[in-house]
């Protein structure tokens, strides 16, 4: 399969289903993922291969409203989602319920794994104010077999 990366050369290996220098015996089929470069053209042999990334990552509690956050006692009701753009529209997952968070917290966004939609090498995990049904912080992800 031949997946767009913005870092890895092209024709260079992204990932593979069997660990390097792992001994396999004769005729084992290997999933291979290789760079088509940023402007290639994507070919996904087994779209059935789950696709996983992980974030580690912060957003301070803003409305843009406060202008001494640090003392102010209002709250905001924040979701956390993944948004991916696939040939069917646009798919949101949610990685984080509705909750309400003071203004000024830090709010951590750290997900050991993220699976997104098969097939689909990018995405956004968005912090949305629920509230007012605005997105208040987007974070580019890039997924991998």
């Amino acid at each position: 399969s031949f997946i767009r990366d913005k870092y890895i050369e092209e024709n260079h290996v992204i990932s593979q289903s069997v660990e390097s220098g792992k001994e396999i015996n004769a005729g084992t089929s290997i999933d291979l993922f290789l760079s088509c470069g940023v402007d290639g053209v994507e070919y996904i042999a087994n779209s059935s291969v789950r696709w996983k990334t992980k974030l580690s990552s912060t957003y301070l509690v803003n409305n843009n409203n406060s202008p001494n956050i640090g003392n102010s006692t209002e709250t905001m009701v924040l979701q956390v989602r993944l948004m991916q753009e696939t040939n069917h529209g646009v798919v949101y997952t949610e990685l984080i319920e509705p909750q309400e968070y003071k203004v000024g917290t830090i709010l951590p966004l750290v997900f050991t794994t993220i699976e997104g939609e098969e097939g689909v090498p990018t995405g956004n995990v968005q912090v949305v104010d629920v509230v007012n049904d605005t997105v208040l912080h987007s974070q580019p992800v890039s997924f991998s077999p």
